[in-house]
């Protein structure tokens, strides 16, 4: 029915495991999305970009208010 073993990425939407099924067609087990969907409302790539933003706001300078 369908081929796990090969693939150990997660799903950008729901964090589930993504799998081979008919016609070589990659999709989620848990919600039938296909690899790379992209939306608003995917939980992975949200964390990605806010984690990779931590590090890149600028800093106070010392003795400046506000």
């Amino acid at each position: 029915m369908y081929d796990k073993s090969s693939l150990n990425e997660k799903c950008n939407h729901c964090g589930g495991r993504l799998a081979r099924v008919r016609d070589d067609t990659v999709s989620c087990l848990m919600c039938g999305r296909e690899k790379g969907h992209r939306c608003e409302s995917c939980l992975y790539l949200k964390q990605a970009a806010s984690s990779s933003r931590k590090g890149k706001r600028g800093r106070k300078k010392a003795g400046a208010l506000g």
